[in-house]
């Protein structure tokens, strides 16, 4: 189940009410940090039921289910509550890897950096991408970078070594390397190639 908090406060009142709402699914957390109060559910198909709401507890309701929710404090209280969306696609976080790799791509990116800037764990954030992108995120910064890479070397005549340090290769090594692996030859041959057909 993936969420995504949607909102949260903290607040002091003497009543809160909730009717049945309708759309997407949400999950609302209270958590009652004084006084006491009671919550009242009821649905199509059972009675009424009550619970009780004592300070230094926490509930959770489903907004995006059919039950009608009712709380009320007996006298002044105070609860911290955050609202999770369910409707928050996994897309969302992975579009801001992606633009964030956009906006980065010439410097050193790794994945628990991307992850976190997307508020998800390593492991579940590689999923993740790897299922919205079809590849993993290593994969996919390696390949933008050469994307942007062989745009240099069919446009420009920077040095080989240049054109690698600028897409977050020091070492032209290393870019040769990553470059053959993407396109199957090697830059120099790539720069000869295009600059060819390109007359």
């Amino acid at each position: 189940m993936d969420l995504s908090v949607y909102h949260c406060g903290y607040e002091k009142c003497r009543l809160v009410r909730m009717e049945e709402t309708e759309g997407g699914r949400h999950y609302l957390f209270y958590y009652i940090v004084s006084g006491e109060g009671s919550l009242r559910v009821q649905n199509e198909t059972e009675d009424e039921k009550i619970y009780s709401l004592p300070s230094g507890r926490g509930f959770l309701i489903d907004v995006g289910g059919k039950e009608r929710y009712q709380i009320l404090a007996n006298g002044n209280w105070e609860y911290a509550w955050i609202e999770l969306d369910l409707d928050l696609k996994c897309e969302k976080y992975v579009n801001r890897a992606v633009h964030y790799i956009e906006q980065n791509y010439f410097r050193p990116i790794s994945v628990e950096e991307l992850a976190k800037k997307c508020w998800r764990d390593r492991s579940y954030f590689g999923k993740v991408f790897k299922s919205v992108m079809g590849q993993s995120p290593q994969s996919f910064l390696n390949s933008f970078r050469m994307e942007k890479a062989s745009e240099e070397l069919m446009t420009g005549d920077t040095p080989i070594g240049d054109v690698g340090a600028a897409v977050g290769y020091p070492n032209r090594l290393n870019f040769s390397r990553a470059f053959k692996g993407v396109y199957g030859i090697s830059p120099r041959e790539y720069r000869q190639r295009n600059m060819i057909i390109g007359r």
